[in-house]
């Protein structure tokens, strides 16, 4: 087991790097932080490195003990500066990002269309998991593994598929597959009539939290769904439209 004090150490500056998206990218690396979280990165095995701050290592003497091999026990002062935490725990795990995935137009789809921010994202994350949409297209939409939607999505980080695409590349890939296409908007289908039937499977897309779905795949030939509300409410944002749609499909199918 390793002890650093010095925050110029280099494993350290490749830790402070991993808050780039391109570091991220380039390393395949990312970091979560939190006991729950790190314990359950070892449990499924994605854990490179574990960084402990010292004030924490009797704390977590159980996971050094079983993982001295890839720990490090940083100062107070280095930890805080590769921490993304106010309120730290002291754990933090250096995790390989979720390996890419062939689609499988089989299964039900989720499309974020340019969703920039990374806690709609973390939210909309959980709620895919939890009812069971694993694989994810992102089209210019924020990065997953930002440190605020990493902390969004509670652990539920380790299950998607992301899968990345630009625009013209989704429109090709929609339709090739001829993929039934749901799109979420205002004026739209209602959600929650049971005469009305979106079929499966189907590929639900949530546009951005400013602009919504972009004019280039609403050309697309799809169906358009639609949250119905009370009249003094305008819109719900992306996160809890998206869950609230999910999950009412998921119960329809």
């Amino acid at each position: 087991m390793k002890k650093i004090k010095s925050l110029d150490n280099e494993n350290i500056k490749k830790i402070r790097s991993l808050s780039v998206k391109k570091y991220r990218e380039q390393f395949g690396l990312c970091k979560v932080e939190g006991e729950k979280v790190v314990r359950e990165a070892l449990l499924i095995g994605r854990v490179k490195t574990l960084v402990i701050d010292e004030s924490y290592e009797d704390e977590f003497q159980d996971i050094i003990k079983t993982n001295d091999n890839i720990t490090i026990v940083v100062s107070s002062d280095v930890y805080k500066s590769i921490s993304a935490e106010v309120n730290s725990q002291g754990i933090m795990a250096i995790i390989e990002t979720n390996p890419v995935k062939e689609i499988n137009t089989k299964n039900n789809l989720l499309v974020l269309d340019h969703l920039q921010d990374p806690g709609n994202l973390g939210t909309i994350i959980r709620s895919a998991i939890a009812s069971g949409h694993t694989d994810i297209i992102l089209i210019d939409s924020v990065d997953p593994y930002n440190d605020k939607t990493l902390r969004s999505t509670t652990g539920t980080i380790f299950y998607p598929n992301f899968v990345k695409m630009k625009r013209e590349e989704f429109i090709n890939f929609a339709i090739n597959n001829n993929l039934n296409i749901l799109l979420a908007d205002m004026n739209g289908l209602n959600l929650y009539d049971n005469s009305n039937n979106f079929g499966t499977p189907y590929a639900l897309i949530i546009g951005s939290e400013g602009q919504g779905v972009s004019p280039e795949i609403r050309g697309l030939k799809h169906k358009t769904i639609s949250i119905p509300m009370d009249e003094r409410v305008e819109s719900l944002n992306a996160g809890v439209s998206a869950s609230i749609i999910m999950f009412n499909l998921k119960n329809k199918n």
